[in-house]
């Protein structure tokens, strides 16, 4: 691309990558964006948008079974730290 645009789908995979990093990183989605330099609004929406097309959009099934797909994951950055359990829970 010579003017340095980026296609709907780099940007796609791009905002899928990095809101799987910040989910992964184990700081706030605020510091997580200050360290990368990124707008913490921009991190949202992106997050927003791309739920709302794998709603849109649903995942195949396995073979065509019933039920044998991957489902899509609701949780967000966001909310998968703070309903994770702490230390000392009986979940791990």
């Amino acid at each position: 691309m010579s003017n340095g645009n980026k296609t709907d789908a780099e940007k796609h995979r791009y905002w899928q990558r990095t809101i799987g990093e910040a989910a992964r990183s184990g700081v706030s989605i605020r510091e997580f964006c200050r360290q990368r330099r990124l707008r913490e609004s921009q991190f949202y929406w992106w997050q927003r948008r791309l739920k709302e097309m794998r709603q849109q959009r649903p995942l195949p099934n396995n073979h065509g079974a019933p039920g044998g797909g991957r489902q899509a994951s609701h949780w967000s950055a966001r909310s998968w730290r703070s309903r994770r359990p702490g230390p000392g829970s009986s979940c791990y």
